[in-house]
């Protein structure tokens, strides 16, 4: 029997998961997909009294995770994650979700993604990725690195920042316009544009990415005031979140779907005792920039992409000092990814899609790494994460496999 203090592990699966396939009837086979689902970040807690079961048709289960790589014609099938515990034999919980595969269509028309982010989206990892294994998508958004890949991706923001931050030096929210003022007549805060783009910019990794412009007689906000042409128009303007203003105002033509990857800077803060309301609230900006994205495009499909649940406490540690933990975070983000689920996961039918990137990305290999001496006195090296929450360049491309996977289903 079950001790009455054992907590009753969660699954966190989706009732759909979609998988980009290879390409059928290849004489020479140069495409080939793999799709992992790791049981660490999938179950939690993820005990090592755990026996983790998966009962499926295809696929196999290599111990640590789920892999497909070798796909079969039907599409449609059920995978069980069961887990036990290894002592008493137990089932102590079990979860079955609906495999869908789709293989990347020779599409002839253009498919538009708004990819909305922090770091990780402002990295353009992940979306070069799903570009290269998808025919005709493209980037739309008002910041590009290399010219091909735009998107909205702001190093260390918040859900919040993205409807709050009407500016300053370090940015603005280029979804928020001043009431009473057309979107199109608003330049932003002067601040934060006049380095925007620019050679001489006081920092790289704020300014860079986007194109310059002059103010050319608009609106514009400076030290918290509306102005225009060195006036005063309001001392206290209010500002709204409006995604068809923003269209207008940067001249984005309308996407066929919007991705939202956010979280972990709304949450990397908190403990075990507040994270709660952050997590309610979270939530409750998603809902506004969803309610916006359909006032402007009903028919934008809405790409939701869980949280990532982070690496090693070592690498915790080195980013962040005693400041929490990296046990407490993947709390956090686990419960964060159960809500998600929750709340969003069954609105197929209102076109808001779960993207499970918690799933797919390896809890060790998947995130920034290093060889470095055990200790000072010692010779040996041992293998190390270096970064508690951002992924390497396989990491980042195993997040991509999921987004592609889900894209290549709605644009289907």
């Amino acid at each position: 029997m079950k001790e009455e203090n054992m907590q009753t592990p969660i699954i966190l699966l989706p009732d759909r998961v979609y998988i980009l396939r290879d390409r059928k009837n290849q004489t020479i086979k140069t495409n080939r997909e793999e799709y992992t689902i790791y049981f660490e970040n999938v179950i939690f807690p993820c005990l090592p009294e755990y026996d983790v079961q998966a009962d499926c048709g295809y696929g196999r289960n290599l111990g640590h995770f789920w892999r497909i790589d070798d796909f079969p014609d039907e599409s449609g099938f059920p995978l069980t994650i069961k887990v036990f515990d290894n002592f008493t034999g137990e089932l102590l919980c079990e979860k079955t979700t609906t495999v869908f595969l789709t293989a990347s269509k020779q599409s002839e028309r253009r498919f538009t993604l708004l990819a909305i982010g922090d770091s990780m989206t402002q990295s353009e990892i992940y979306l070069e990725h799903a570009a290269m294994k998808l025919k005709n998508l493209g980037y739309v958004g008002t910041r590009s690195f290399n010219g091909i890949v735009r998107h909205e991706g702001r190093g260390g923001w918040s859900s919040t920042n993205f409807l709050e931050k009407t500016g300053d030096r370090w940015g603005m929210s280029p979804f928020l316009f001043p009431d009473g003022v057309d979107p199109s007549d608003y330049y932003g805060t002067l601040s934060f544009m006049e380095h925007t783009g620019a050679e001489g910019s006081p920092d790289t990794y704020v300014f860079d990415g986007f194109t310059p412009e002059p103010v050319n007689g608009r609106f514009y906000l400076e030290n918290g005031k509306l102005m225009r042409n060195g006036v005063t128009v309001d001392d206290s303007p209010h500002f709204r979140f409006d995604f068809g203003g923003y269209m207008k105002r940067w001249k984005i033509p309308a996407p066929d779907a919007v991705s939202i990857l956010l979280g972990c800077n709304d949450l990397a803060s908190k403990s075990y005792a507040d994270y709660k309301p952050a997590l309610d609230r979270l939530i409750g900006n998603m809902w506004a920039m969803i309610d916006s994205i359909r006032e402007a495009v009903l028919s934008a499909k809405i790409l939701l992409m869980t949280p990532i649940p982070g690496a090693s406490g070592y690498a915790w540690g080195l980013s962040r000092g005693c400041s929490g933990s990296a046990a407490m975070y993947r709390h956090i983000i686990a419960h964060t990814a159960e809500r998600m689920i929750a709340e969003f996961g069954s609105r197929e039918n209102e076109g808001i899609y779960i993207v499970p990137s918690h799933m797919t990305i390896d809890p060790v290999y998947g995130y920034k790494n290093d060889s470095r001496k055990a200790n000072i006195h010692s010779e040996h090296l041992v293998f190390v994460n270096t970064d508690g929450i951002h992924p390497n360049p396989a990491g980042y491309k195993q997040m991509g496999d999921a987004l592609a996977g889900v894209i290549e289903a709605v644009r289907n």
